[in-house]
């Protein structure tokens, strides 16, 4: 449960080295982007106005995995 802006590095001394594996996209108006699923993201707004849509591509699974 690390704060990703603002780690606790003594308390997640790990987050460090698996922050280097990170990937960043900067989105624009009309962009989308795909999340397979259980991929962990974290979304942050730029602009005080936005829009963020979710859309579940694939039925809803029936194992414990289902949202």
């Amino acid at each position: 449960m690390v704060h990703v802006t603002a780690p606790d590095h003594q308390r997640y001394p790990r987050y460090g080295r698996a922050l280097e594996g990170a990937q960043v996209a900067d989105l624009g108006p009309g962009d989308a982007l795909y999340i397979p699923y259980q991929g962990y993201h974290h979304v942050e707004a730029l602009d005080p106005i936005n829009i963020l849509v979710n859309y579940w591509w694939d039925p809803v699974r029936q194992d414990p995995g289902s949202p």
